[in-house]
């Protein structure tokens, strides 16, 4: 399974790019200032994903919509991630949303569903 979402993660990255390329150059219209507090909202946010999955794709795309900066990691490509997310987050399961908070507990959050709404509400703070 595994060998066949690596064949077709790769072979749809093309397509998937020129996307997300496209959405950010228009889909968010935020001015820089707004770009500078996102960023520094998500700050040691990282979302872990491969680019086939579904929910990843959902996650994804929400993220280039509403131009919120954080950082990926393709486990699919990147075996260390894939490390990670198993044995610091205890699943195998993407997209997931690695949140580190200074002076507290690092959290996984797992579901699509569950990652739009931490987003959303993050993003109207600050």
């Amino acid at each position: 399974m595994w060998e066949l979402a690596r064949y077709l993660g790769i072979a749809t990255r093309p397509i998937e790019k020129m996307m997300l390329l496209g959405a950010r150059a228009n889909a968010s219209g935020k001015p820089a200032e707004e770009v500078r507090r996102l960023s520094g909202l998500f700050q040691g946010h990282t979302l872990y994903h491969f680019q086939v999955s579904p929910y990843a794709w959902i996650v994804r795309r929400t993220l280039v919509k509403w131009g919120i900066p954080i950082p990926m990691r393709d486990i699919l490509e990147d075996p260390a991630a894939w490390k990670e997310l198993v044995t610091q987050g205890g699943k195998d399961q993407v997209p997931c949303l690695k949140i580190e908070t200074p002076g507290a507990q690092t959290r996984w959050m797992y579901e699509s569903r569950d990652i739009i709404a931490y987003l959303k509400q993050k993003s109207k703070q600050g």
